[in-house]
């Protein structure tokens, strides 16, 4: 299971590349709550509609939704370090 999850995590980090570009334009362009309310949307976004962002081959639920939100946990870590 572990190894299922890891692989969809990579993948998933892949096929969001676009949406983390998004996320980054944004962020030069908006105030910091504003952002960090727009972050938290996508992310909700795609958890809850993984199929429109990520494809109809996904594994179940709760792996989608917990390497959407590690995802987003690295990536904002990464965003406070850059800031």
């Amino acid at each position: 299971m572990e190894e299922q999850f890891e692989s969809s995590k990579d993948s998933f980090r892949i096929v969001l590349a676009p949406i983390f570009d998004l996320l980054m334009y944004k962020k030069l362009n908006l105030g910091y709550q504003a952002w960090l309310a727009f972050v938290a949307k996508t992310e909700s976004s795609i958890i809850n509609s993984p199929e429109q962002f990520l494809g109809n081959e996904l594994p179940g639920k709760p792996i989608v939704e917990r390497a959407i939100r590690e995802i987003f946990t690295e990536y904002m870590a990464e965003e406070s370090v850059e800031a």
